[in-house]
């Protein structure tokens, strides 16, 4: 999607977003249209998976909850409409297709959570395949996997090119799905089962979180110039910085949890050492992400002191070269004003 001028935020302003290089990058369509392509990719998957009895696409991992035949489709839809909007935004129908293949979704979802709160039969949860799980809906996707899908399909149809206000309620209805699915990817990498579903209910496929976070992404980094998301996306210091902070609050602190539960799970230490050392370790990261940001702060001083200076002394040189200009000025106008009084003289002699 084409940033564009909004009057509602201040840092929408052309000139601005030029000098900060807001949604001009091309890492950022890159990451919009890789996401995009991860959540059709996962879509398709489960649908095969289905479609041909593949354990595995199913799974994902043996041991894991399965991905529902309409979670799939109502993947594979979002991934349609966000590869559309990823790798042809220039096509006139591009917004207009998107919407509706969303609609689709929001029809599944609404169906599937009208089932859950007044267990009508509509049974649609078993149209495409026959699910023969042991579980309480055979067939039905999880409840906090429709809610995701709700959220995320609402942003989508909110992201509209032009609206900043538009783009920060879609920014954040999709960081409220991002955060429940990787409530459930916690889940898997903690293997604490209760995080990945709610109560009874259908429990959140690994894959299906991993395409919901991916769906997110797609669409935080489809609008790079509008709402929040300059905040994450300029190519100066403050980008830099907000970039190195999440890297290791998304990356670093899970990995460490995973890390610090394997070790006591082979017996290298208890509880309370566990918890020492997962302590300690953020304490190590949090100080050298500081340490590296400080660094980073530290080179742009340096070079907005020196940027300071060189004004500076082109300004007293400036300073400088209109004296000098004035005095010649001057000198002219004393030689011009000799001149003409030596003419006035010889003027009257004769």
């Amino acid at each position: 999607m084409n940033s564009s001028v909004s009057p509602d935020l201040p840092w929408h302003q052309t000139t601005i977003e030029s000098t900060l290089g807001v949604g001009t990058q091309g890492w950022t369509h890159n990451v919009a249209r890789t996401a995009a392509a991860l959540t059709l990719l996962i879509g398709v998957g489960g649908l095969i998976g289905w479609a041909f009895g593949i354990e595995a696409l199913k799974t994902g991992w043996s041991g894991f909850a399965q991905i529902k035949p309409n979670t799939a489709v109502s993947l594979t839809l979002l991934g349609v409409a966000l590869c559309t909007l990823a790798f042809a935004p220039a096509w006139s129908f591009a917004q207009v297709t998107a919407r509706s293949i969303v609609w689709i979704v929001v029809a599944i979802v609404s169906i599937t959570l009208i089932e859950y709160i007044l267990d009508p039969p509509f049974n649609i949860d078993q149209i495409l395949f026959v699910d023969h799980s042991r579980v309480a809906y055979p067939g039905r996707m999880g409840l906090n996997t429709a809610t995701c899908l709700l959220l995320l399909s609402g942003a989508l149809l909110l992201s509209r090119p032009g609206s900043a206000r538009c783009s920060v309620l879609s920014q954040v209805l999709a960081f409220l799905a991002f955060m429940i699915a990787m409530t459930s990817t916690f889940g898997y990498l903690l293997n604490v089962r209760t995080l990945t579903g709610v109560a009874s209910f259908t429990l959140m496929a690994m894959q299906t979180s991993i395409a919901l976070l991916a769906t997110a992404v797609a669409i935080w980094f489809l609008q790079p110039g509008l709402g929040l998301m300059p905040i994450l996306t300029n190519s100066q210091v403050s980008g830099r910085v907000v970039r190195a902070l999440l890297v290791s609050v998304f990356v670093l602190t899970p990995l460490l949890a995973v890390l610090r539960l394997r070790g006591q799970q082979m017996g290298w230490y208890g509880t309370e050492f566990g918890l020492a050392i997962f302590a300690l370790s953020q304490l190590c990261v949090l100080t050298m992400v500081t340490i590296a940001v400080g660094g980073l702060m530290l080179r742009f001083d340096i070079q907005r002191l020196r940027a300071e200076l060189a004004q500076h002394n082109l300004m007293q040189q400036l300073r400088d070269s209109a004296k000098v200009a004035e005095g010649q000025v001057q000198l002219r106008t004393q030689e011009l004003q000799s001149s003409e009084s030596r003419l006035r003289m010889v003027l009257d002699n004769v």
